[in-house]
């Protein structure tokens, strides 16, 4: 994986807005403990072993304008991005706001392993009316991104046999059009490289990467991303592959939005990416210590232009076919170091196989000659 600089960036504290339009802050970071629509009192404030009702967390950031595609596709005028994060039930927030015409949806729906109690009906019945939600908060301008994993749920006599597999990528569809909107493209980001061939037990091997739109005749931009595509390298486990938050990130800023929404937003890949390429982000999490993760991640541009050339651009060749060569021999020489050690026990092993034959061979002999 690359590396990832985390920053903390929380020093001063103020009130909390309930619109996603992204507008500029005066400080550096913020961070608020909020009700839904108020400020909470010190004396209401959760104890240090209470959990918090709801955290805010705001920075700002300085667009980097040594990238290139930054002084290409960021307006001269705009200098600065935020980030804003939201720690409460996601669901419950994007009931309460309207999203901005400016703001554009990248999102990873929850596994059924992230949802304490639900039943696969249950989840499948929540996991559609989740995307019929926030599709419906769409508007001609803008679109949202589902980037989400197919499962197979194993046969509890048999582990080893598949019950049931879940279609994502269907149920995102199934939701979109309880939303009256419609897929403006489907792409798939894959866990390795294209062309090897990969079984998997749990999970599919590559991500469905859905946009959806309420008219998309509306978004004129024209998408030039490949429709497969390795999803990078991922900040956790569970986190949207960096590659993948390129393509997605890409995307949005060609069709005009100038921010982001993530309303399942982990650890804050998708925001980090956007503030990145010149895109306010907001956040919402349930978790705090997620929301902290993703109101601190900074992703560096080194890390990005290095995706750039290793893991998104079609038919991109490496440019030190030198040090290609010293990879493929350094691997080399490591596997026959590794197949020497193992013939080299597999050698002593079968001496002292040999010899404890010939010791019992030896002892039978003794026995019999004494039975004599």
């Amino acid at each position: 994986m690359e590396s990832l600089s985390l920053t903390d960036k929380s020093t001063s504290t103020s009130t909390s807005t309930t619109s996603t339009e992204v507008t500029p802050s005066s400080t550096t970071s913020t961070t608020t403990t909020t009700t839904t629509n108020n400020r909470l009192r010190k004396e209401d404030r959760p104890k240090n072993n209470e959990k918090d009702t709801q955290t805010y967390f705001e920075s700002e950031y300085d667009i980097d304008m040594t990238i290139k595609e930054n002084k290409i596709h960021v307006p001269k005028d705009r200098l600065k991005v935020t980030r804003q994060v939201y720690c409460i039930d996601a669901i419950e927030w994007l009931k309460n706001n309207e999203l901005s015409p400016n703001t554009s949806v990248i999102t990873s729906l929850p596994d059924i392993v992230e949802m304490s109690g639900y039943t696969l009906p249950q989840y499948k019945e929540w996991f559609v009316n989740a995307v019929r939600l926030i599709t419906s908060k769409l508007s001609d301008n803008n679109v949202a991104i589902f980037y989400q994993t197919d499962i197979k749920r194993k046969w509890k006599k048999d582990k080893s046999v598949t019950e049931e597999y879940v279609d994502k990528g269907y149920m995102v569809q199934k939701g979109a059009e309880l939303s009256e909107c419609k897929v403006l493209f489907h792409k798939l980001m894959l866990s390795h490289p294209v062309e090897t061939e990969v079984v998997t037990r749990n999970k599919a091997s590559f991500t469905h990467m859905i946009c959806i739109a309420k008219n998309p005749s509306s978004i004129m931009h024209q998408d030039n991303t490949p429709d497969v595509a390795p999803r990078g390298a991922m900040v956790w486990p569970k986190a949207m592959g960096l590659n993948a938050c390129l393509v997605a990130v890409r995307f949005i800023r060609g069709v005009g939005s100038t921010s982001i929404l993530d309303c399942f937003c982990g650890k804050g890949s998708v925001l980090g990416t956007a503030n990145l390429l010149g895109l306010s982000s907001i956040g919402v999490d349930l978790s705090v210590a997620k929301c902290r993760n993703s109101h601190s991640l900074v992703i560096e541009s080194s890390t990005i232009e290095k995706f750039n050339q290793t893991m998104w651009k079609e038919k991109q060749k490496k440019k030190d076919d030198g040090k290609e060569k010293d990879e493929t021999k350094m691997t080399t020489n490591n596997n026959q170091k590794k197949i020497n050690t193992n013939q080299s026990k597999e050698t002593v092993n079968q001496e002292e196989e040999k010899e404890e034959k010939e010791e019992k061979e030896k002892d039978e002999t003794m026995t019999k000659e004494e039975e004599l």
